[in-house]
């Protein structure tokens, strides 16, 4: 009981984590510039959970309605926050060019045209959120194809000559890296799975699952053979973190056949999730919970090592699924031309691979070194910062 009410203490204080600071950790919006010879035209998509957190728009965005003052206050904010430069001087707005376009769940997308100087090189800016809002910018000649993309840090994206696909794997090799590291709810899902102790090996075993999880459903989801609701995966990327720290922090125990049947039974559920429907965010919770109580009622003490490292690993790998799909959203909103998509896949996943690589290894020599009971704080922390995103993201 002293452990139990230890573990309470934990996950009280856990409460006590600036929320405010991890509302948005997962805040990504998306723009392709295609430019022409008198300027460029862009395409933003942008979460409406992050427009609501702007005070002249969050009612606007909240509502089902827009007033013509509404798309004024959007069409300000927006374009004057994500911007084309050319030798320095930012590019003008065309008159009559700002437009709806159509969206995924819980985005919003606008597209408007802008004139630029004829010479001079090419800088695009974003400013929409404070950090950790990243913002994926995609630059395409119109007349030639060439195109470059990446993350666009807060100073701006001096945007490269010579932009190929053919030179642009390195690209999105550097791309995926960016992503996992601006990430900081796939960072915690990983460092959880390090808070579980074990050797080099056996933590290597546990995060390779995870790795093939996820490399499912990012090739699925980026080849468009997997359609699914953005939120929804980001709120199970949440639960995913819930799961993992509430195991750090307890035992477990039930009888064996409940782990596989509620594993089955919430992944039946969850699957829902791909069909579209209004009761999707109540399937999504009661599939969570299926699944979590089937995990939890695995007979831990019972089994022997080798058998607690393969439930984990199977565990990871299939909350690696979840996590493959949120990170396919950074490439399939980017609208890539079919020739590219193998190029990227390929890069994007190996540059996720490497930062996660990194995370791992700078994580695990960390870790080791801290005491068990700061260990329990992190898993609890972790589990406050779970909840927290699971739950502003069912029910944004």
């Amino acid at each position: 009981m002293g452990r139990l009410y230890r573990h309470l203490g934990l996950l009280l204080l856990a409460l006590l984590v600036p929320w405010t600071a991890a509302a948005h950790a997962r805040s990504i919006s998306y723009a392709v510039w295609e430019l022409h010879e008198a300027g460029a035209t862009v395409r933003l998509e942008v979460s409406r959970l992050d427009l609501s957190a702007v005070v002249e728009l969050s009612q606007a965005v909240r509502g089902s309605t827009w007033s013509a003052e509404d798309h004024q206050a959007l069409r300000t904010y927006l374009t004057s926050r994500v911007r084309l430069e050319r030798g320095g001087v930012q590019c003008s707005v065309v008159e009559g060019t700002f437009a709806i376009l159509p969206a995924q769940a819980g985005y919003v997308a606008r597209s408007w045209g802008v004139s630029c100087g004829l010479s001079g090189a090419l800088t695009v800016r974003a400013e929409l959120f404070s950090s950790p809002h990243v913002h994926i910018a995609r630059v395409v000649e119109a007349s030639t194809g060439l195109e470059a993309h990446r993350v666009v840090p807060p100073e701006g994206w001096a945007v490269p000559e010579g932009r190929s696909v053919a030179g642009g794997f390195w690209g999105f090799v550097r791309l995926g890296v960016e992503h996992m590291w601006t990430g900081p709810d796939h960072m915690t899902f990983v460092l959880l799975l390090l808070l579980a102790g074990g050797t080099l090996r056996q933590v290597g075993v546990v995060v390779t699952g995870f790795t093939l999880g996820h490399s499912v459903t990012l090739s699925l989801g980026v080849l468009g053979m997997v359609r699914h609701d953005g939120n929804l995966v980001e709120a199970l990327v949440g639960a995913s973190i819930v799961v993992v720290g509430v195991e750090n922090l307890s035992g477990r125990g039930g009888r064996d056949w409940v782990l596989p049947l509620g594993l089955l039974l919430g992944l039946a559920v969850v699957s829902a999730l791909l069909l579209p429907s209004e009761a999707r965010r109540g399937v999504a919770v009661l599939g969570v919970a299926i699944a979590a109580a089937g995990y939890f009622a695995w007979p831990r003490g019972e089994a022997g090592e080798a058998d607690a490292l393969q439930t984990r690993t199977a565990v990871a790998a299939l909350f690696g699924l979840v996590h493959g799909l949120a990170f396919a959203g950074a490439l399939t909103e980017m609208q890539l031309p079919a020739g590219a998509f193998a190029r990227a896949l390929f890069g994007f996943n190996s540059g996720v691979e490497l930062g996660q690589l990194a995370v791992v290894v700078a994580g695990w020599v960390v870790l080791r070194r801290l005491a068990a009971g700061w260990q329990d704080v992190l898993s609890a922390v972790g589990v406050a910062l779970g909840t927290f995103w699971f739950i502003g993201r069912v029910f944004p």
